[in-house]
């Protein structure tokens, strides 16, 4: 079902971490016939590093600069399914940025659901805490409503199949 006459030239995920983007981008991809990427990926490569070790060795604040510098590449694309990584809400100008590059789609996932995929979770720097139930709490506490003004589109998961995900927002995005 490749339906890409009446969507956005780009459509952004976002959404909390263990939110299942990647998976629905891909889902997604497939869906449209458009191509897929994924922000961590192009960083990872920008960096030559994995993310945790940049987080480990550079910090948040430099990651976050470099996040945004991949913001300003992807404004250069068309007919793109973007995934990005869970942070990325959290500098103001990447929401301006975000909507700039296309329709920005919400994945909204309840805490108890991202904590169930993310317990024993050790690729997420954010996460490799004492209490790593109190840090994504306070994570989606505090990015909630920025992802919330992000988005064009707020999609609640209420299903676990990333597939029926990607079908919703193609739905969605198709009706609006």
């Amino acid at each position: 079902m490749k339906m890409t006459t009446r969507l956005p030239s780009n459509i952004i995920i976002i959404g909390m971490p263990g939110s299942g983007k990647t998976t629905v981008g891909r889902h997604l991809s497939k869906l449209t016939g458009k191509k897929w990427i994924d922000t961590d990926k192009l960083l990872q490569d920008r960096l030559g590093c994995r993310i945790q070790t940049f987080f480990e060795t550079h910090g948040e604040a430099a990651f976050r600069k470099e996040e945004q510098s991949v913001l300003l590449y992807l404004l250069t694309l068309s007919n793109y399914v973007i995934s990005t990584g869970g942070g990325i809400v959290c500098q103001p100008v990447n929401c301006s940025l975000l909507r700039s590059i296309g329709k920005v789609v919400f994945i909204d996932v309840p805490l108890d659901s991202l904590w169930g995929r993310l317990q024993g979770d050790n690729k997420r720097p954010l996460l490799q805490t004492e209490d790593p139930l109190g840090t994504l709490t306070h994570l989606y506490q505090s990015r909630y409503a920025l992802y919330q003004h992000c988005a064009h589109t707020v999609i609640p998961i209420t299903q676990p199949s990333s597939n029926k995900v990607a079908q919703t927002i193609l739905h969605h995005l198709c009706d609006s």
